[in-house]
């Protein structure tokens, strides 16, 4: 059974992910305040074992090039490890973020 959370409605971009999931995971697409508040709330989890799902973010047309930069920066600055950091792997398609996770 696949469970989708989603804050989007029925029509559009998040209708057609809740019809079309596909994994048992956590996978954020581009968005903004919200959903970068959900994502690393999941990350965040994850380091407290609350749960193992892999997290995935979608890196639609590189959109998220500067989070991902700037998390890497947090490594380099030892806010975060490395292994927290690759607790959320990214991709520029969703085939590929697929396989990934």
């Amino acid at each position: 059974m696949i469970h989708l959370v989603y804050g989007g409605g029925e029509v559009g971009l998040m209708g057609k992910v809740a019809i079309t999931a596909h994994t048992d995971a956590f996978i954020a697409l581009s968005g903004g305040f919200g959903t970068l508040e959900e994502i690393f709330h999941i990350v965040f989890w994850a380091q407290l074992n609350i749960h193992h799902e892999p997290i995935g973010l979608l890196n639609v047309n590189k959109y998220n090039d500067k989070v991902l930069s700037f998390l890497d920066d947090v490594v380099e600055h030892e806010f975060i490890s490395l292994a927290s950091r690759k607790m959320l792997v990214s991709a520029t398609s969703e085939d590929e973020l697929i396989d990934l996770l």
